[in-house]
């Protein structure tokens, strides 16, 4: 049922109640008239009524859209429990590692009001220096001796710290490691951060890639906006997503295949002779 609150001399409120949603919050539609000053009171009256009626019959038949809510809201409240239902791990914590930039940017803005320009400017703002959120860490200290001294193997202590081989193997090579796995080796190894990590704090762009996968996530939400009843369209249709640069496929196929080489040559040489014998 819908109510009417008059404003002001020729302006009238109307509030459409559709029920109570998930979370037990009233389901509220509202939408403001002006009735012509020219119009008797009996005219203006029976003018409201009817516009009363109208409205509700449309929020009755799902034709009018709650797009007033902002983005980061949407997102927070609504669009994000649902997808970690849906989402692998990995996929729901790069999602959450790059929502901060877009509620800076964009967070603020009401679901309906959302342009083009909007993301335009948000993808350039992203290929700018000084984006990147994260700090590197690289390890101090020979972790390779460390561990032989200990007597561990790289497997060995990949399994105890919840860290890939291969990640392992680049930390032993002196290259840079997420603030997550430096933790995690700390923790095992019973060592302070400061004491075996160094901070390498980046000014390099995001990549286009990244970029990409800000547009992707955007444009997701936004799908699931206009299912849901908040907007009519998706703005994200009408931009054309960062390009990203492909990669030489005829290039990387042959380094795959000259590194096929390379370990079939290798274990040809490391292979003991064997014999079958048929009966």
């Amino acid at each position: 049922m819908s109510t009417i609150q008059k404003r002001s001399n020729n302006t009238y409120t109307i509030t459409v109640s559709l029920g109570y949603g998930a979370d037990g919050k009233q389901i509220r539609r509202t939408k403001t008239i002006e009735a012509d000053s020219n119009l008797t009171p009996k005219q203006i009256e029976k003018y409201v009524q009817q516009e009363a009626a109208l409205f509700e019959a449309e929020c009755r038949q799902g034709l009018v859209l709650n797009g007033n809510i902002k983005l980061q809201d949407f997102i927070e409240n609504e669009w994000l429990p649902h997808k970690k239902r849906e989402l692998k791990i990995r996929t729901y914590k790069r999602y959450t590692e790059m929502l901060p930039r877009i509620y800076s940017a964009l967070g603020h803005l009401r679901l309906d009001r959302i342009r083009p320009q909007h993301l335009m400017s948000f993808y350039e703002q992203l290929s700018e220096q000084g984006v990147r959120l994260d700090v590197k860490y690289r390890c101090k200290i020979n972790l390779a001796e460390y561990r032989k001294k200990r007597a561990m193997s790289r497997a060995e202590l990949a399994r105890q710290t919840d860290i890939s081989a291969s990640t392992l193997a680049a930390i032993e090579q002196g290259k840079n490691c997420s603030e997550e796995n430096a933790k995690k080796l700390c923790a095992f190894l019973g060592e302070q951060l400061n004491d075996l990590f160094d901070s390498q704090k980046t000014d390099a762009t995001l990549s286009p890639k990244t970029i990409l996968h800000h547009h992707r996530l955007l444009s997701s939400a936004l799908t699931d906006a206009v299912m849901w009843g908040h907007i009519l369209n998706n703005p994200c249709n009408r931009v054309r997503p960062p390009r990203v640069k492909k990669q030489n496929r005829a290039f990387s196929m042959k380094l795959k295949q000259k590194d096929c080489l390379n370990c079939w040559r290798k274990s040809v040489l490391t292979l003991k002779p064997q014999f079958a014998y048929w009966y």
